[in-house]
């Protein structure tokens, strides 16, 4: 009898082990600012080189935008452009109106968010994450050659720090709103540009975007049946 009830006791010790360690970890679910769970944001593209936010080393910078304070619920940093492929040129060679779509590709980014009080709150204050995959579809528009606008749709995945603790996806769409290729200085109320190699904001000249359409979803990530390292549970959403 005495083995028995040790084995129940053991038993009931490991679940409770197992229900603190994820006592803390995000609430998995599928959240968006169309129903009021996520804010919408701003976001900054650093540019590697004056102009050109086309170029391998530009950086982005990002946070959540309630009118007056950035980075309340949300923010994310640091991926930076290791590759641009053009998808489409649609531009009239004779008119030079039309746009050019991009494909941009990212590497490297961490990010955090609020969990008190939020849709996802699972029991931290804060959540962190490290990016495993971020890229933007850029579309530009020009008129006679010249470029008058642009908008982006973002996608990125990552994986939350904690033991044991979930995945996120996210996808949102970004217009831009500004840049400093025509003398034009950053606003106040927008992320500061960032240089990728530390995160620094000694940048000065960038273009700045206005995020919205936010969808947020929080899952359980995959687990192998073997062992495996992060990289390689990493590499499935890229």
């Amino acid at each position: 009898m005495k083995t028995v009830m040790s084995f129940f006791a053991f038993v009931a010790a490991a679940c409770l082990l197992a229900a603190s360690a994820q006592a803390g970890a995000p609430l998995v679910g599928t959240y968006t600012s169309e129903g009021g769970q996520v804010s919408h944001g701003r976001h900054t593209e650093s540019f590697a080189n004056d102009g050109d936010f086309l170029t391998v080393g530009n950086a982005i910078n990002a946070a959540s935008w309630d009118g007056a304070t950035l980075g309340v619920q949300w923010s994310y940093s640091c991926p930076d452009i290791m590759s641009t492929m053009l998808l489409a040129d649609l531009v009239n060679p004779v008119t030079g109106d039309g746009q050019k779509i991009y494909k941009k590709t990212f590497s490297g980014g961490t990010f955090t968010m609020n969990g008190a009080g939020e849709a996802w709150d699972g029991g931290d204050a804060t959540y962190t994450g490290v990016m495993n995959y971020y890229s933007e579809t850029t579309t530009i528009i020009y008129s006679n050659f010249e470029r008058v606008n642009a908008v982006t749709d973002i996608t990125w995945s990552g994986y939350f720090n904690g033991p044991s603790y979930p995945c996120v996806q996210w996808a949102a769409n970004g217009a831009t709103l500004g840049d400093t290729s025509d003398g034009s200085m950053l606003p106040a109320g927008f992320p500061p540009f960032v240089n990728p190699m530390d995160c620094s904001t000694g940048r000065t000249h960038g273009i700045w975007w206005q995020d919205s359409d936010v969808t947020m979803t929080i899952f359980n990530c995959p687990v192998p049946v073997d062992e495996s390292t992060w990289g390689g549970i990493k590499a499935l959403y890229q």
